[in-house]
């Protein structure tokens, strides 16, 4: 929904009478959604769940969405992504060895944007961080950040077995600090350059 802060009216522009139902063919957003606006567009990242379409199989598929619209009329990027989304697999479920290149294993919980990247971040299939750096003109990693475009972090923010080590993150000055649970009742703050 959009609405007006002074009166809390739906803005009749945007979408259907103020709100844009996603066209994901999901059951629903499961865990965060987190969204982030640069002057134009605003970047909608979360993950989904949804329901196997093969009848034998009795199983949810898990992956994580980043979709572009615009701050106007909440129609999708086309330019961005494939037709203003871009899509990946959640780690969920899988005992093979994460590898900081797969662009897709990852659970997005913040994203933030700064200049003309969009950074999300998140956890991987080991619990540790994630940050992925993408162009907010198409959606591509950035390969000058990290390795490709990501990069993986250390133990200090999370723990393997945290159900959610990143809380949130910020970006100031180039540096991004996240804050994150290093075990059942610590908070860790992380600052990288």
């Amino acid at each position: 929904e959009k609405r007006l802060l002074s009166t809390g009216a739906l803005d009749e522009k945007f979408g259907q009478n103020g709100v844009v139902l996603s066209d994901a063919k999901i059951e629903h957003f499961e865990h965060k959604i987190s969204i982030a606006i640069d002057k134009t567009h605003m970047y909608v990242v979360g993950n989904t769940e949804a329901k196997s379409l093969l009848p034998d199989i009795i199983d949810y598929q898990y992956g994580w969405r980043i979709e572009k619209r615009s701050l106007v009329t909440g129609e999708l990027d086309k330019t961005f992504g494939q037709r203003g989304i871009i899509t990946g697999i959640a780690p969920h479920g899988t005992n093979k060895p994460f590898r900081a290149e797969e662009t897709g294993r990852m659970y997005p919980r913040d994203v933030l944007v700064y200049e003309n990247s969009l950074f999300i971040f998140g956890i991987d299939s080991e619990h540790q961080w994630r940050v992925e750096k993408r162009k907010t003109s198409t959606g591509g990693l950035d390969a000058s950040f990290g390795i490709g475009g990501i990069i993986t972090g250390e133990s200090q923010v999370a723990y393997v077995g945290s159900p959610d080590p990143i809380i949130a993150a910020i970006i100031d000055r180039g540096y991004f600090y996240i804050v994150g649970q290093k075990n059942d009742f610590d908070l860790a703050m992380l600052r990288r350059g």
